[in-house]
């Protein structure tokens, strides 16, 4: 080790990008390069978005919990961007966004909870019949509601049967919505009247 040693004469010198590459370097003299440092040279996150993040964002706060944010384009999974927030006791909500499906999903605790809109819910129609036949006229049915309209009337549907625009409340055996499926079985005029187009979509 070398000791009671001292650097004298130590020279500073402020220099443009191109003089410091060119430039003879001494042990005895300091470099610094005109102006300013970016994020990316001191590994960094721009301000200005320029040096954008590559890893997960994590927030902790004492006796607050904790918070995640993350970024996933991997298909197989339901999210292109999940937010987790995290209490002390452990509960915990998520929301879940994909840009590729075109989801947005809330989680709280165990219970998901999809967001529908025009781009994303189910939606068909199907062609009067007058038969009481049951058929499938949605499927794929993300939710516990559904609506169908026609012939001048609509029907809002449950899994418990549906209550018609005129106040008629209809059993399941009727038309009902089980297991994303939603099934008419009935000749009400406001469901399966012969001749009208009736339209059906998750609401």
């Amino acid at each position: 080790m070398v000791t009671d040693t001292k650097v004298t004469n130590l020279v500073l010198n402020v220099l443009t990008q191109e003089q410091y590459d060119s430039a003879e370097k001494t042990a005895n003299e300091l470099y610094l390069i005109e102006g300013n440092l970016t994020a990316e040279e001191v590994g960094a996150v721009a301000t200005d978005g320029s040096t954008p993040m590559t890893g997960d964002l994590k927030f902790e706060k004492t006796n607050n919990g904790s918070a995640f944010i993350t970024k996933n384009h991997n298909e197989s999974v339901d999210y292109g961007l999940l937010l987790i927030d995290a209490d002390v006791d452990g509960n915990i909500a998520r929301l879940q966004l994909s840009a590729i499906n075109q989801t947005a999903n809330i989680i709280l605790g165990d219970n998901p909870y999809s967001i529908l809109h025009t781009g994303n819910k189910p939606f068909d129609s199907y062609g009067g019949t007058g038969s009481a036949t049951a058929q499938t006229v949605l499927e794929n049915v993300t939710g516990n509601h559904a609506i169908i309209s026609g012939n001048g009337k609509f029907v809002i549907v449950t899994a418990n049967g549906g209550v018609c625009s005129d106040g008629t409340v209809l059993s399941t055996s009727e038309v009902k919505l089980s297991g994303g499926v939603l099934i008419v079985s009935s000749t009400n005029a406001a469901l399966n009247a012969s001749g009208p187009t009736y339209y059906c979509s998750a609401i």
